[in-house]
């Protein structure tokens, strides 16, 4: 595809369904895209294990244990290092990052609560 001024002059490929709106879709030369709609994709493959964190047989790390972890890989184990200008899989991204909230969660629930506290 080539990107030109076109009619429009706005140097963007456009998508719009003739509804009385403006574009559903535009995609820049600079490969930004905007949608005003909601992206839908085809889900994480599931590879940091959604939702195995609550099954009763899952080998949950301690809270200290995947401290040591995170911090010895200088970032979160699950999701994996972030690398600037190199591409990322939203859907598996979402995933994994996912997987590590549920972990958190889980830690935060062991917590005891204010009211437990002296």
């Amino acid at each position: 595809m080539v990107f030109t001024q076109g009619p429009l002059t706005t140097g963007e490929f456009r998508y719009n369904i003739v509804d009385g709106d403006g574009p559903e879709m535009r995609l820049n030369a600079d490969g930004d895209v905007t949608t005003v709609g909601t992206l839908v994709t085809g889900g994480p493959s599931c590879s940091s294990g959604c939702d195995a964190v609550f099954s009763e047989d899952y080998d949950l790390l301690s809270i200290e244990e995947h401290a040591d972890q995170m911090f010895s890989l200088g970032h979160l184990p699950a999701v994996g290092p972030t690398v600037p200008g190199t591409p990322v899989n939203i859907s598996e991204q979402y995933g994994r990052m996912l997987n590590e909230l549920e972990h958190a969660h889980i830690y935060i629930a062991g917590l005891p609560s204010p009211r437990e506290t002296p």
